[in-house]
């Protein structure tokens, strides 16, 4: 017996997904979930999110990381992209929601469809371009640095099996 029967299960009914978009902008004070719709999210990674939906109305998209304006939204986005500011699309929505976070006021008639109704957005955090040139800079450095170690131990070797 592992004490199940003192087991008490509490809903929290203002769950929300992790990103999810409405209609109206929402506070705490005015949370209304029949405004609120899901969309679909794939995760590639802890910095970047894809999201498609089928939607025309401008909508308020809310993400629930922690606010920080390098959290940015694109179209067909590649983390190369990501260094240049005119690659991310509605900066000027980025908005504190709740007071702690990521909200962004977007119009569907700025963006490019991928099909017939369907939109796809890409979520990304800014400063992960930079760690990924960090770890190409680096891995580049490595790998020539190590080329030349052996390079030189294979020369010296060489010299002294030539005398």
């Amino acid at each position: 017996n592992i004490g199940a029967n003192e087991l008490i299960i509490y809903e929290n009914k203002y769950y929300l997904d992790h990103i999810y978009l409405s209609y109206i902008n929402q506070t705490l004070v005015t949370l209304n979930k029949s405004t609120i719709q899901n969309v679909s999210v794939i995760q590639i990674n802890p910095t970047e999110y894809k999201i498609n939906f089928n939607n025309n109305i401008p909508f308020y998209l809310y993400f629930s990381e922690s606010y920080n304006s390098n959290w940015r939204l694109a179209q067909k986005f590649k983390w190369y992209k990501g260094f240049n500011d005119k690659n991310y699309i509605f900066d000027n929505t980025h908005f504190k929601a709740y007071g702690f976070l990521n909200g962004w006021y977007i119009d569907p008639s700025q963006l490019k469809k991928i099909s017939n109704s369907e939109y796809e957005l890409t979520i990304y955090f800014k400063s992960q371009s930079y760690f990924y040139l960090g770890l190409i800079i680096f891995g580049t450095t490595f790998i020539l640095c190590i080329s030349y170690l052996a390079y030189n131990w294979h020369k010296n070797k060489i010299k002294k099996d030539s005398f």
